[in-house]
């Protein structure tokens, strides 16, 4: 199933385009995105720097989308060995293959692969520097060996710090567990601390001679601070919050923002008091660590060729997946609990201190900092790593004790009525009817959206499609609410420009920054055919009129099969709107 990248990750990449083809880093670039979050500007170059690769070899520009995602998978499987080999040092190789096999039945494992953003890409630095760390801390004969594993550490903490701040995290954690164990400090951990940092300062220093090649504005003053995401921490559920993405934005120094930001903190804290305090960080924990989807589901929600797998996935049939991807997770947390309490009740040496910690500084960082579903991902491995060990624990105890007739009987009745429960839903799943949406096109791209008031010009918007549809929706504006006293003409045409369906928009009736849905008889597609959409200003005027959205395909266009048109002309735009199947039918339909 191919996905595209959306929101973030397809600004960075949308810019590392640019900066592939020669350009420099531009602080304009998507109102500003760049020199507001100065933070994705590292893994914006080391984007680039790996499309130069296909680029190379010759590899046409439609599939470095679909390289870098590749390129994300092998990251995350290196994440994983480094967490493979790091509980075969400390334990055992069986140990080791547990962690692989929960990560095989774990869905998210493979939902979460096309997601090429920082959360995935610094998995590998993290458990690389935990590994590393241990290889040194445990190379007793060999100081050349200590000093590489030291250096290593270094390496991997410094760079991985620049992509994702997060890493520093495990930077603490490989501290406290020093100072746990400063008893085992000697002259050779004396030699390779100077290593270690001898290699974070050739890490920083390696990074900054790269970013001067391609960032030539001053971003000091423009960055919004870190008192900006304390603030987004400290209202509604501690996510992302548009309007006070647009308070900070106003002020013009980076030392007004700081002003404020402290400010509004301050503000909100008195205003919630210690009860609301708990209250906000108990909904935090609740989004960031016990959702079990990694919001997977918006994030690989888009592609320009949709098709029943993306229904079962993504889409509106998702429903055994996201129960299976819940009721796993619940497990993992339960592995991982017991894991936890076994470690902290061993002697501070044990390995999985740094673990521990390393989960618990991430944790509390987004307990103050910004929250959501996607924050945890940076930390997959060491959940499970800790489940895994947790589910050795299990093991262990359950082959110590003695079996009888009475466990006999519970696994026999439990087996029987698992398969029962199984039966009972699956027959369910056959009979039971319900509404399905199954996206033809979903054009849906993050706020703020290119606005175009439609007063006079005619819009055209093409797009190519191999599913049945009956169903679209065009994203409007509309601030007058129920006044809006507008209307306009909806055409669809096929590709020999055949009126197919004619219907009104009527401004009244569309929701401000909503869809605007126009149903009409199914349409069945023949093969990958061209359709188009287009929408003339019937009853307008300079006060009573409706906002179409649309966005900037950018440096690289995601939807290459379609494109928006003015009075024919086009242009490097594309209209926000989604075609749909709208169908009443049970989950498996014969």
């Amino acid at each position: 199933m191919k996905v595209s990248l959306r929101y973030d990750t397809l600004k960075v990449f949308d810019e590392a385009v640019a900066l592939l083809n020669g350009g420099t880093l531009s602080p304009e670039y998507s109102s500003g995105y760049f020199a507001k979050y100065p933070n994705n500007i590292p893994i914006c170059i080391v984007t680039c720097l790996l499309l130069k690769l296909p680029k190379l070899f010759g590899i046409v520009s439609s599939n470095y989308m679909l390289y870098v995602q590749l390129v994300n998978v092998l990251l995350m499987d290196i994440s994983f060995l480094f967490s493979f080999k790091l509980l075969c040092k400390i334990k055992n190789q069986k140990l080791g293959i547990m962690f692989l096999l929960l990560l095989l039945f774990n869905p998210l494992t493979y939902c979460i692969a096309p997601f090429y953003y920082t959360h995935t890409f610094s998995m590998v630095f993290s458990t690389g520097a935990i590994y590393f760390f241990v290889c040194c801390i445990q190379e007793n004969n060999c100081l050349s060996k200590r000093l590489f594993y030291a250096s290593l550490t270094g390496l991997l903490l410094s760079i991985g710090f620049k992509i994702r701040a997060t890493v520093f995290i495990v930077a603490i954690a490989l501290l406290l567990y020093l100072i746990l164990n400063l008893k085992n400090f000697n002259k050779k951990s004396f030699i390779a601390l100077t290593a270690f940092v001898g290699a974070v300062i050739v890490g920083f220093s390696s990074y900054y001679l790269v970013e001067q090649h391609y960032v030539k504005f001053n971003y000091n003053q423009t960055g919004y601070p870190a008192t900006h995401w304390i603030m987004l921490g400290l209202q509604g559920t501690g996510g992302y919050n548009a309007a006070d993405d647009a308070y900070t934005e106003c002020f013009s120094t980076k030392a007004e923002k700081t002003k404020a930001t402290e400010g509004v903190i301050i503000q909100r804290v008195k205003a919630m008091g210690l009860t609301g305090l708990l209250k906000l960080w108990r909904d935090k924990l609740e989004i960031t660590w016990s959702d079990g989807t990694d919001d997977f589901i918006d994030n690989i929600s888009m592609t320009a060729d949709y098709s029943a797998k993306n229904d079962y996935i993504s889409g509106s049939n998702n429903d055994i997946l996201v129960s299976y991807c819940h009721i796993y997770y619940f497990m993992i947390l339960f592995l991982m609990l017991i894991s936890i309490i076994r470690a902290f009740m061993a002697k501070p040496e044990h390995y999985l201190y740094i673990v521990c910690l390393n989960l618990l500084g991430g944790i509390l960082f987004h307990i103050f900092w910004e929250a959501g579903e996607v924050y945890s991902i940076s930390f997959t491995c060491s959940i499970f790593v800790l489940a895994a060990n947790g589910f050795d624990q299990c093991v262990t105890y359950l082959s110590s004790i003695k079996k009888t007739k009475f466990h006999s009987a519970i696994i026999a009745s439990s087996t029987i009525l698992t398969i029962f429960c199984i039966a009972y839903v699956g027959s369910k799943l056959t009979s039971i009817s319900y509404t399905h949406y199954n996206y033809a096109m979903k054009q849906d791209l993050a706020e703020p959206d290119t606005t175009l008031p439609l007063l006079e010009n005619t819009l055209f918007q093409t797009f190519k499609t191999s599913r049945s549809f009956n169903t679209i929706g065009v994203k409007v504006r509309n601030t007058l609410g129920t006044d809006n006293c507008s209307s306009y003409k909806f055409e669809l045409l096929n590709s020999k420009d055949e009126i197919l369906y004619v219907a009104d928009i009527i401004g009244a009736w569309a929701f401000d920054k909503d869809y605007y849905r126009i149903e009409f008889d199914r349409i069945v597609s023949n093969d990958c055919e061209e359709f188009k959409i287009k929408i003339t200003p019937n009853i307008v005027s300079d006060a009573h009129f409706l906002t179409f959205q649309s966005y900037d395909t950018g440096n690289y266009d995601i939807y290459q099969n379609g494109a928006l048109y003015i009075n024919d002309a086009k242009t490097n735009s594309d209209l926000t709107f989604i075609v749909l199947d709208k169908i009443e039918q049970p989950f498996w339909a014969n």
